[in-house]
């Protein structure tokens, strides 16, 4: 609960259930976009080339690319 007062629209009327799903079931759908080998390889290149200063970053970016 908070100090400040309340205005009309602020958002302080809102609720966030923890199981809203279990009453309005699933909400989104999942799709699967799977990238060519072709695209991949040219973000991976791009990827480098932005982060070639970062090591840390190349790391994970390998580590994702693996």
């Amino acid at each position: 609960m908070s100090d400040h007062p309340r205005k009309d629209g602020d958002g302080s009327a809102w609720s966030v259930k923890e199981d809203w799903e279990s009453a309005h079931g699933l909400v989104n759908d999942l799709f699967l976009i799977q990238p060519t080998d072709e695209t991949l390889k040219s973000v991976a290149t791009e990827l480098r080339k932005c982060f070639k200063e970062e090591p840390l970053f190349l790391e994970v970016i390998e580590a994702l690319l693996n």
